[in-house]
């Protein structure tokens, strides 16, 4: 947990030391049309109170190498001549950016120049024109995290821009306007004025310290889930000191009666005891934190190729604080119920020892619903301490306290099966069934312990493997592999023929519109008024519309009727199951969107539930045919292309005849997002082997709960004729039903845990496999049993003679 939050604050506070060279300005606009009349007089404004601003766009486009014929999809950067404010554009040559960028030339990301197996001085073609590669860029400000980019870094200058063809009316283009404000003006103030001043602004306007949302929010999820795992790991180290005291007061129970003889009271010894178990949690959340602290670096490390900005160690008293906090609170929370059993040791058990083996527990059920509640409440307030209350902290809650009912429902069944249960014929396995539900057991405690373990060990891989078969599933032969988009209307023909004329399908020509949201019910749409962040930001896209008169595959209707032609009412629209849910909107009601600076205003007939898996296009909004089909437009096509080689010569055919045409190759697409999930799965795991170390450490301290009992047996059994093989048979049928019940209910529950998170968070869609929980309940189950009989050696080994004599 240490390891996380110092790595978050420390990024967080490198971030705001570094914001404005993140933005490279104390002010951004952006928009993705033209600024207005409006915000252009704004800015003139502000320029006359002695601020300063220049422009820049940025665009994706299909660069081509002319010497090789080899293209790439890349993000364009056109700069104008101020840029940037803040922070310095680094060549790997060291030289200023400035004297190698002209109209003539363009500065590349490194993997520019190793895909094209370029250098410096050889051309490369975006759109109409052909320009000098100058050098690479080592770092720039406001650059992009490779997590959210479609392709490397190209940079160019504004006027350079213009004349690629690439920059018309209907492309799709972010405009920034990099706003360097006067010593002393306040950018908070600022931009609430601009806002004010705009208020039917298409643009967005953020301060420095508001820089890189997307980013932050990606980091600020991915830590939620780190926290998640750290969490776990300390609810599982609490079980493991509820497990631990309660070995160690049970190994000391002579010990408290010899004591109250002598005169000592109930408190005295309970706050004996109490005060070891803060030491060693003291001693034990310390050296915790002071290992976290070294391990950021190592996470800081592995996020390296997603962050922003250069992090390594930071010192945090905050983190250590927290940490140190976390682990004594946990400490004393599970080492709380087992210390009681110092107040309930009578001193007359000095004389009853030998037929007495632990006092006498009054009121267990009350006792067990105390604790249960008590932990319960615990794990809630922490996992909502820790990620807030959302979708995650429920589902984390509810995996936990159902994974916790279910056990103990499980176990108390199994137990009471067993004793209602004829006896096997088998000697070692009647005594291990048997053991199960000795007096003084601790089998229900001990599968809780094992399953939560189980439950938390498999969640991690189980949720990386459904995403990745996610993924991996939306690649069937029939499915597009090969998009091209922002096709004009004037080429659609022209695409056709280059389509076709390379021996593919007649493809099928998909309208896209753009607009933005203007109103909702006729209520003007204000951003500003709007406080959950997550709807402003879902309010304020700029979607892509199609229009047309049927529904396609992998879409069906939860609420309406899709139903196309002329409407009394006027316009109508079809929009997506995900948008009518988070906005709190349906059939009748009606929104009001910005088409190229035209209001159109339709009522919502149905609601669609998309499968967003599939590689066919999908949209948010569809319009009712005789709407849009005069607005300004452009189209896309998918097709479905297999062989390697071919999917090449046509990119290279169409970007050479259409240099306008973007293309997406999925199959790349698909091997860059399972490589970023690779990383991440490793930053994951790596959190996760901290769970896994301690579930092994529980399961130890589950087995070690009985070792003293199972010694005793054991010493009796070969006492009674039988040999250690006999033994070992009798421990190892306990271990493999405990084993084989907590794996189960673990598994199973793991299962349920990445179904809520899957579906509910990262809202895809969750598919099950039967063979990897049969695995994981297999290894689980093999695992355990391996481990209780390692643990239990010395109990095979133990000679009888040397427990008669201590008797």
């Amino acid at each position: 947990m240490v390891t996380v939050k110092s790595f978050g604050y420390g990024l967080e506070e490198t971030i705001r030391l570094e914001a404005r060279t993140l933005m490279a300005s104390d002010l951004r606009m952006s928009s993705q049309r033209p600024f207005s009349a409006e915000e252009r007089a704004a800015l003139k404004e502000l320029e006359a109170g002695g601020a300063r601003s220049t422009l820049s766009i940025h665009f994706v486009a299909m660069a081509l190498a002319p010497s090789n014929g080899q293209v790439r999809l890349v993000e364009v950067r056109a700069v104008g001549a101020e840029y940037p404010f803040y922070g310095k554009v680094r060549t790997t040559s060291g030289r200023p950016f400035r004297e190698l960028l002209n109209d003539d030339t363009v500065l590349v990301h490194p993997t520019v120049l190793s895909h094209f197996k370029l250098g410096p001085g050889d051309p490369l073609r975006i759109g109409q024109r052909t320009l000098r590669i100058a050098g690479s860029i080592e770092t720039e400000p406001d650059r992009p995290v490779q997590i959210l980019s479609f392709g490397p870094r190209v940079l160019m200058t504004l006027e350079a821009a213009q004349t690629t063809g690439l920059t018309g009316p209907l492309s799709r283009i972010h405009y920034n306007a990099l706003i360097k404000l006067p010593p002393g003006d306040d950018p908070v103030a600022t931009a609430k004025g601009l806002r004010a001043r705009l208020p039917e602004r298409l643009s967005v306007i953020r301060t420095y310290d508001e820089s890189q949302p997307r980013v932050q929010r990606f980091l600020g999820r991915l830590t939620d889930y780190l926290n998640l795992l750290g969490l776990a790991a300390l609810i599982l180290g609490g079980i493991g000191v509820a497990g631990a005291i309660r070995v160690f007061m049970g190994q000391k129970l002579d010990t408290l009666a010899i004591l109250k003889c002598l005169g000592a009271t109930s408190s005295q010894l309970f706050a004996v005891y109490l005060s070891m178990a803060v030491l060693l949690g003291a001693v034990g959340s310390l050296a915790g934190a002071a290992l976290g602290l070294s391990l950021q670096g190592v996470l800081a490390g592995l996020l390296s190729d997603f962050l922003p900005v250069s992090f390594g160690f930071a010192f945090s008293w905050r983190a250590l604080a927290q940490g140190v906090g976390l682990g004594m609170l946990t400490t004393l929370w599970f080492a709380f119920p087992p210390l009681l059993l110092a107040r309930r040791v009578p001193p007359a058990r000095v004389f009853r020892r030998q037929v007495e083996s632990a006092p006498e527990r009054s009121g267990r059920w009350r006792q067990l619903a105390f604790t249960v509640l008590s932990a319960l409440v615990l794990v809630g307030a922490l996992t909502l301490l820790e990620v807030g209350f959302g979708r995650l902290a429920t589902i984390a809650l509810g995996g936990l306290v159902g994974t916790f009912v279910a056990l103990h429902l499980a176990a108390w069944s199994l137990l009471a099966l067993l004793q209602r249960l004829p006896k096997p014929a088998s000697f070692a396995l009647k005594q291990g069934l048997s053991g199960l539900y000795r007096p003084g057991n601790q089998s229900a405690s001990v599968v809780v312990s094992l399953g939560l373990g189980v439950l938390l060990m498999l969640a991690v891989f189980l949720i990386q493997g459904d995403l990745l078969r996610q993924v991996a599933s939306n690649s069937p032969n029939d499915q597009p592999n090969l998009f091209f988009i922002d096709i004009q209307e004037g080429q659609r023909q022209t695409f056709r023929d280059t389509v076709v004329g390379s021996g593919h399908r007649d493809p099928e020509l998909i309208p896209i519109v753009r607009a933005r949201l203007r109103a909702l019910n006729d209520k003007p749409l204000r951003l500003d008024d709007i406080a959950d962040p997550d709807i402003k930001r879902i309010l304020s896209f700029e979607y892509a519309m199609t229009y047309r008169g049927e529904l396609v595959e992998g879409e069906e209707i939860v609420a309406g009727a899709f139903r196309p032609g002329a409407s009394p009412g006027g316009p109508e629209v079809s929009v997506a199951e995900w948008w009518s849910e988070r906005v709190g909107m349906g059939v009748g009601d009606s929104v009001t969107l910005d088409v190229q600076g035209i209001p159109v205003r339709a009522v919502i007939n149905s609601v669609r539930r998309i499968d967003w898996g599939s590689r066919r296009a999908n949209f948010s909004f569809v319009f009712m045919p005789g709407v849009l089909e005069k607005a300004p437009k452009v189209f896309v096509a998918g097709l479905s292309v297999r062989e390697p080689e071919a999917r090449v010569a046509l990119q290279q055919k169409v970007v050479a005849r259409l240099p306008n045409v973007s293309v997406i190759d999925a199959e790349s697409i698909f091997s860059l997002v399972q490589g970023i999930m690779d990383r991440i799965a490793v930053v994951i795991q790596f959190m996760a082997a901290f769970s896994i170390a301690v579930g092994v450490v529980i399961l130890i301290g589950a087995i070690a709960t009985t070792k003293f009992q199972r010694i005793r047996e054991a010493v009796l059994l070969k006492t009674l004729g039988a040999t250690r093989w006999v033994v070992a048979k009798v421990l190892a049928t306990e271990y493999l039903v405990l084993g084989g019940l907590a794996g189960l209910v673990g598994v199973l529950a793991a299962g349920g845990f990445s179904w809520g998170l899957v579906t509910f968070v990262f809202e895809g869609r969750w598919d099950f496999s039967l063979p990897p929980y049969l695995a994981a309940w297999a290894l689980t189950t093999v695992l355990i049993l391996a481990t209780g009989l390692i643990n239990s050696l010395d109990v095979l080994m133990k000679k009888p003679l040397d427990v008669l004599r201590e008797e």
